[in-house]
């Protein structure tokens, strides 16, 4: 008994059936099916009918037939040919009817993508295209947001440091707490008030009026988000708050400017005297810079004016007063 027709008896066997119902379920001769079994394949008239047999037999037993028959490839053309005789060399060279199929599937996939081919290249030369022209834009925008934030640091020092504050006259000077509130000014309590200095291409900067003291600063999340604040690029404050959290802050006075960053625009909301302030940007939508208020030196004005009070009033000490006694009588009469 060969080993194929071994496997075939077991699982035919294993499924409960005789040879009598396998033929009236295969349509094969009963003859065949023992011929089978017992290897003898000789018995079976042909190569085609034999492999067709055993891969019915299989197929109804529950086994994988065109396996059994690539694994068995040489046991049936061996007792078709005769035990000593070698198969012929044009025909074991031919491929089986399974690796045939194979190729033949594998060239039909083949030729329908081949069409697609250009297609999808020229797709992918367009997305990287796209790809770059993005990164060149996004590069170009980070160029420009740079340049609009170092003119305006240098704005806000020419401004910090105009002669018009000295040149005011030391009445005006006395007046700085009677706050009057203009167009760009936002009103945060008694002599409280915040002046947006940047627009809309900028980063948005609030410059505060008066002292730091007045100003009370809060940021509340509305979310899961991260909160920076930085002063004077160091950063001071590296947290994260969940939705109803806060966190306070006051500026310091030593402080020249304070930036308050959040994770995301719309993960919290950052307060001043619990007025929540808008960020008047379209490229910075998560960060707002405080400025410190431009601070005018009262006390050196005063002392300067009472020094020249003082040089005025010198010249006439030491001449004293020279009006009448120079015509008095008495004193020529002497002198005679």
């Amino acid at each position: 008994m060969s080993e194929l027709g071994t496997k075939l008896r077991e699982a035919r066997v294993a499924k409960g059936l005789t040879l009598n119902s396998l033929q009236q379920t295969t349509k094969i001769q009963k003859k065949y099916l023992e011929a089978i079994e017992e290897g003898r394949f000789e018995d079976i008239p042909g190569t085609f009918y034999a492999r067709g047999f055993v891969k019915q037999y299989a197929d109804v037993v529950g086994l994988n037939g065109d396996e059994l028959l690539l694994e068995h490839q040489e046991e049936l053309e061996a007792a078709h040919y005769g035990s000593e005789l070698e198969v012929p060399e044009s025909e074991s060279e031919l491929p089986s009817r399974l690796t045939r199929v194979k190729e033949q599937q594998g060239n039909a996939l083949l030729d329908r993508v081949t069409p697609y081919v250009p297609f999808i290249l020229l797709a992918t030369v367009i997305i990287a295209l796209m790809v770059g022209i993005i990164f060149a834009i996004q590069k170009a925008n980070n160029k420009d947001r740079e340049l609009a934030s170092s003119i305006s640091e240098s704005l806000s020092l020419v401004a910090s440091v105009s002669p018009e504050s000295a040149q005011k006259p030391a009445e005006s000077v006395k007046k700085e707490d009677e706050m009057k509130i203009g167009p760009s000014d936002i009103e945060m309590g008694p002599n409280a008030k915040l002046t947006l200095v940047s627009s809309e291409a900028e980063e948005t900067m609030y410059r505060l009026y008066g002292s730091v003291d007045r100003y009370d600063m809060e940021i509340r999340g509305e979310g899961l988000v991260w909160v920076g604040i930085f002063e004077d690029d160091q950063i001071v404050v590296d947290t994260v708050i969940n939705e109803g959290e806060k966190v306070a802050y006051k500026m310091p006075d030593s402080v020249k400017e304070t930036r308050i960053r959040i994770g995301y625009s719309e993960g919290a909301k950052i307060y001043v005297n619990n007025k929540v302030l808008p960020i008047n940007s379209l490229y910075f939508a998560d960060s707002i810079l405080f400025l410190q208020p431009v601070k005018k030196d009262t006390d050196n004005e005063t002392a300067t004016e009472e020094e020249n009070v003082e040089e005025v009033a010198e010249p006439e000490e030491e001449q004293g007063f020279q009006g009448p006694a120079a015509l008095d009588p008495a004193n020529t009469s002497s002198e005679e």
